[in-house]
Order: structure tokens, then sequence, then C-alpha cells
């Protein structure tokens, strides 16, 4: 069992000197990430591919640097991704935005996510360990990267944002940053659904309901669910990457004066399914020296599974392990995994529009429970398995049940406007508590 505590308190001042005066905007650009004050419809990300067509320049609206602005004003290397483009290449977690993104590359180990910018990787998932790559969420960051296998659904843009962001964004953003930014409440009535059908039996839903109560409130929520049965197939009659997840997410704004804006998200998601295991789905084979038995990097391929031993594959007086399948979608577990995801989370600011600046609070909480396991031997075989003669050879199970709660603070006082000139003042807490068993 892991138990560990994190507090942190920062402060950043930023100043940004502008070489001539930034265009007109498409959202205010003193608007929060995400705030009912930056429309969804007004500036999508993928504004600059509609408009390819044309000649003309889109105006793609990001917050990488802690306000809204266009993206050809902002001197960072940041690819945005709006809602059209995310459901043209069917973009329905973080990891598929490899495909789309220079630079960004995806590794994953059942519910682990080991993201890299430009080479720079997460490398350890553990309680004890913190991620390279942020991941933040509506403005508030999410701490284990379990988290960021969260649906993509209602999103209005995401960003990567590349290279270092300490200054701004604080701790564990040494590889750069993601951020999803959702579809705020807008005051025009509109809801809609979004389905798909495919193999495996899968069914996958996501609908949004925006209700503008008055001129000062609005509402938006939005649900997804999906699910398909599992395309690996072990010999023991059971299926592993299988889908079963649903989610929800409520949001409002409430503009309490014309200089006071109010914006509040509460979401849940849970996913419980089998998973693939916390270390791959099978074991391929592996390259053993035959001269000596021994695995080497220049040794031949063997179809074995050297983790577990039972007498049948010798070579040179030593047993290299158990055959494995040949089918790259099968492979031979005992043991049926599980992986059991649940988040609660909200958050809430509120900005105060003061002339020459806005003074902005925002504040977070994430409560985060990850429980899932896998076959440690990745094989069928029982211990104590016929010819095994000490060491790790036998067969096994790994679970490990994280649970973390964290909260945020974050007050910002930013310049108003778009100058030659821009400044920000912010300080930032954050705590996070953890708890992990094996």
């Amino acid at each position: 069992m892991t138990k560990r505590a994190a507090s942190g308190i920062s402060f950043a001042v930023l100043a940004v000197a502008l070489a001539t005066p930034a265009a007109a905007q498409t959202a205010p650009i003193d608007a929060p990430a995400g705030s009912a004050e930056q429309s969804p419809a007004a500036a999508p990300a993928s504004a600059a591919s509609e408009s390819a067509s044309t000649g003309a320049l889109g105006d793609i609206v990001v917050t990488a640097q802690r306000r809204t602005e266009r993206l050809q004003d902002v001197p960072l290397s940041v690819t945005a991704i709006g809602a059209a483009d995310l459901a043209r290449a069917r973009i329905t977690d973080v990891s598929r935005l490899q495909l789309l993104s220079p630079g960004l590359t995806w590794g994953q180990q059942g519910s682990d996510s080991f993201p890299a910018i430009r080479g720079v990787r997460t490398q350890l998932v553990s309680a004890q360990s913190d991620p390279v790559i942020g991941f933040y969420l509506d403005g508030i960051y999410q701490s284990r990267t379990q988290q960021q296998s969260i649906p993509l659904f209602d999103v209005a843009r995401v960003e990567v944002q590349r290279g270092p962001q300490g200054t701004l964004y604080g701790r564990n953003t040494f590889g750069g940053n993601l951020s999803v930014t959702t579809n705020a409440p807008t005051k025009k009535f509109e809801a809609g659904v979004n389905g798909t059908i495919g193999n495996y039996d899968l069914y996958q839903f996501d609908s949004y309901l925006n209700l503008p109560v008055s001129d000062a409130v609005q509402l938006r929520v939005a649900a997804y669910h999906s699910q398909h049965d599992g395309y690996v197939r072990s010999t023991q009659s059971f299926r592993l990457l299988d889908e079963d997840q649903t989610a929800l997410r409520g949001s409002i704004a409430i503009a309490l004066t014309p200089d006071i804006q109010i914006d509040a998200r509460g979401g849940y998601w849970k996913r419980d399914n089998t998973g693939g295991g916390a270390y791959g789905y099978r074991v391929g084979g592996t390259l053993i020296n035959p001269a000596t038995g021994l695995r080497s990097i220049n040794g031949q391929p063997y179809a074995v599974n050297p983790s577990a031993r039972n007498g049948t594959n010798i070579v040179s007086g030593v047993d290299i392990g158990v055959s494995v399948t040949g089918d790259p979608y099968t492979n031979s577990w005992d043991y049926k995994p599980f992986e059991q995801l649940e988040q609660a989370y909200g958050s809430g600011s509120i900005a105060f529009d003061l002339g020459f600046a806005t003074l902005r609070s925002i504040t977070g909480y994430t409560d985060f429970h990850a429980y899932r396991s896998a076959d440690l031997d990745q094989s069928n075989i029982v211990f104590p398995a016929t010819g095994t003669s000490g060491g790790f050879a036998a067969s096994g199970l790994q679970a490990a049940n994280t649970y973390t709660t964290s909260v945020t603070q974050e007050v910002q006082l930013a310049s108003a406007g778009s100058t030659r000139f821009e400044w920000i003042i912010g300080g930032y807490y954050f705590h996070d508590r953890i708890t992990e068993y094996y």
C-alpha cells in the first residue's frame, strides 16, 4: 500500500510584449476557457480548414496563455482541434489525438496512459510518480494518467501545447499539456444526438441540451455512453478489450451583473469492463540464443512466454517458456481481468471585470478511483507448474487499486483587451491525496 499527499502553492507574474496589436478577436479576450462569454459556435478550432477554400485565415481561439486569444497571436507551439475535426476523425478520447497532432505519441497499458510530446514521455504511473505531460479538463488539472481515458463529448476544442508549460500551468508540465475545453452554455436553445453502431456490437451515443433560462442564466447538460464486445479472445473462453462506460456533465452560466460572471460545472464518469490488462494483452514471443537457451537481443525469435515454464520447450537444456498462440487476437490467459474507473468532479469560476483587468477565481475538486487487474504471467499455467524449479515462473495476478482526491484553487489578475503589452498575475494551490493498494 502506498499513500501520498502533495500540496503546493505557486505564484507567477507574466508580461508579454507584442510587436503589433492583435487583430479583432472572435471571443472576448478576457473570457475564461469554456465560459459563457466564449461561445463554442463563435470560433471553432476547425475554422482554418473550413476557410482554406476561400484563402482566408480562420480565427482559431485558444487559451494556451490563460486568456482567450487567436492561435496566430500566441508565441507557442500549439495544435488546436475543434469539434468538427474531432468528430470527423472520431476522436473519442485524448489517446487518438496522435492522429491529428504532430509530435504527440501515445502508449497505453490497460487504463494507464503514457503520452509523449516531442519525445518527452511519462514513464511511471504509480502513486509515487507524477506525469510529465499535464492533462487539464476545463482548466482543472487531472493528476493521474488513468484520468486521461475520460471520453470526449460535447467538446468545444482540444489543445496540444508543446514544450515546458510550467510558468502558466505549474508542476508536471515539462513536456507540455493536453487541454480539453467543453462547450459552455449559450443564450440559444439547442439540442443534439450523435450515434454510432459498429461491429463487435458497438453502440455509442452522446447528446446535449442547452437551455437559456433567461438572459442572465443558461444551463447545459450532456451525456455519453459507449459499449462493445471484446475483440481479443482467450483460450479460456472469455474476451478482453471490451468497453462499457457512461459519462454525464452539467454546466451553468450566471451573469450576476454586467461585470460579474459565474460559471460552474459538474460531471460523473464510470467505466466497468474487462479491459486489456496492465502490461498488454498477450506475449508474442521472445529472442533466445539457441546455443545457450538464454534470452538475448541477438537471439532468434521463439513463440514462447518466458514468464511461465512447464518443461514443454527446451533449448540447450533450458526451459525457455510455454508456447503462445500465433493469432495476434488470441491469448492464453486463465484469469479474466477487470477495469473499473470512476470519477466525480466539479469546478467553478467567478470573474470580475475591473475595467483595466479581469480578476478571476477558479476552484476545482476531483474524486477519482481506478481498480484494474491483469494476469501477471499472461499464461494458463497454474502454480505450482510441473517442471518449475524456483524463481518467478508460475501463475499470478496483479490488481492495483488507486484512490485520488484533488483540490485546486487558482486566482488570476489579467490585463484587459489586446494591446502591445499584456500581463497576468496569478497564484495557484494544489492538494492531491493518493492512496494505492497492490
